[in-house]
């Protein structure tokens, strides 16, 4: 199904492998570039180099190139975008630094095994290679019986030591019965995937898909937390939405404890409130909310929704003009959508670790949690093609496919990610050492939980009128 079928006349458009790779995306959506002119071509190693994630400063690298483009294809993302919505610089022409953003506030960057965030780390099996991520408190106490010892494991050395004795697979059933983030980096899937997905759409015999949006500016319901989600309803903010970012009052977006800086960059001018949503009245507040938007966004595994009596497809069919966009770690189907996942496994999981350990013999991490970014950047872009047509669809996105398409997208003709590998490296050696870039800092601040409440919630606000009527049914 096409998202957003149409023609776009582009005065100057990408060239090279991020232009190839924004015409597959455009093409993906229904949508047709007619181009009166291209941009000078960049180099993948340049568009790595400007998104802050190559530590290039004193000419050598700390850690390998990727040997994958994914800098040219948050930059092609970025564009496409761009062509949808209007959106101008100087924003538009931050694509390669989104993968970077968090990474260049903070500092941080993958050193050997471990992940950027360092709560993710890869480890060897008996067979082979695993991702684990290890960000919750809970998931430390999980090990033991991960491992099925009755020791504690409290280090990475201990980890270690147990999961030797066991086959990736092993680890990986367990694991993901015990609701923990791991990743195979060897698991092989040679499929090429859809960045997006439609599960479900509302479509009437009379009109068929609608095909323009009924407001110039959407509002939009925003449930989701940490980077993707965030970062989508950034973008979407500055292309002129209005965003309201809803929160459990009991366990708000995790991302508040982290970099300051970072938080406030995604999150800055969203209106914020929150919402027992344990209780009925929080949940009837987030239905009603629900109804009177144009755009709702989530990264909730989908059971966490339908155990508040929230379904997706059942609002759709009484909201025909919503737009319901999911994000997850590996998909809404059955085998998978109880998965949990971050940005750094799924891309291993994915296979990105994997190809650097082909070109230079070491497992490694790519980026700071890359998988984020990139589903953020692709999820802005489906989302808004989405509302763009006319809402009535649910579209699903997930980490690990976003990464995986990306990769087969990009791949070398005859697969030869060594040849590709060397090649850059002889192209980086040209190069002279440059600083990391800087980002664009917040224009705005961000709102303490809640603060928005008493617009949204009380019994004569406009957006919220129906709320305290009599009438108002459970879904």
């Amino acid at each position: 199904m096409k998202l957003y079928p149409g023609n776009f006349l582009i005065d100057q458009f990408l060239s090279g492998v991020s232009g190839a790779y924004a015409n597959q995306l455009l093409t993906n959506l229904g949508v047709v570039v007619c181009r009166e002119s291209n941009l000078p071509d960049s180099h993948p190693v340049d568009d790595w180099l400007a998104s802050g994630l190559l530590d290039y400063r004193d000419g050598s690298l700390a850690e390998p190139l990727c040997p994958v483009p994914l800098a040219s294809c948050a930059i092609a993302a970025m564009k496409c975008f761009c062509v949808l919505s209007g959106l101008q610089a100087p924003i538009a022409e931050q694509g390669a630094k989104i993968l970077g953003c968090r990474s260049i506030l903070t500092g941080f960057t993958p050193k050997g095994t471990q992940s950027a965030g360092k709560s993710c780390h890869l480890i060897p099996s008996r067979d082979g290679q695993i991702a684990l991520n290890l960000a919750r408190h809970q998931d430390w106490e999980a090990l033991a019986a991960l491992f099925s010892t009755e020791s504690s494991v409290s280090s990475w050395v201990s980890v270690r030591r147990h999961a030797k004795h066991f086959s990736s697979k092993q680890l990986l059933d367990t694991g993901r019965l015990l609701g923990l983030t791991i990743a195979d980096a060897l698991a092989s899937d040679s499929s090429t995937p859809n960045w997006f997905h439609i599960p479900f759409a509302i479509q009437t015999k009379e009109q068929g898909f609608n095909q323009k949006p009924s407001k110039q500016s959407p509002l939009i319901i925003d449930l989701s937390s940490l980077w993707a989600g965030p970062l989508c309803s950034y973008l979407w903010q500055q292309a002129g939405a209005h965003i309201i970012k809803v929160e459990s009052t009991a366990r708000p977006d995790g991302a508040r404890q982290g970099n300051a800086e970072f938080y406030q960059l995604i999150n800055q001018g969203k209106h914020s409130v929150s919402l027992a949503l344990d209780t009925h009245q929080g949940q009837q507040q987030l239905k009603n909310l629900i109804r009177q938007a144009d755009i709702v966004i989530e990264a909730s595994r989908p059971r966490a929704l339908r155990q508040m009596g929230i379904h997706a497809e059942a609002l759709l069919e009484s909201n025909p003009g919503l737009t319901w966009l999911s994000i997850s770690a590996y998909g809404r189907c059955k085998t998978a959508q109880n998965w949990p996942g971050y940005g750094d496994e799924t891309a291993v999981a994915a296979g990105l670790s994997h190809i650097i350990y082909q070109v230079c013999g070491a497992w490694r991490f790519c980026g700071d949690a890359i998988a984020d970014p990139l589903t953020g950047l692709h999820a802005a872009l489906a989302g808004w093609a989405g509302w763009r047509s006319g809402g009535g669809k649910l579209i699903e996105l997930s980490l690990y496919n976003v990464v995986r398409h990306c990769i087969a997208a990009t791949a070398p003709q005859d697969n030869d990610y060594r040849r590709r590998y060397r090649a850059w490296r002889r192209y980086l050696a040209q190069i002279p050492a440059r600083p990391r870039p800087k980002i664009l800092k917040a224009q705005r601040g961000t709102a303490e939980l809640g603060k928005h409440n008493h617009l949204y919630l009380h019994p004569k606000s406009t957006l919220v009128k129906n709320f305290y009527d009599s009438n108002l049914a459970a879904i």
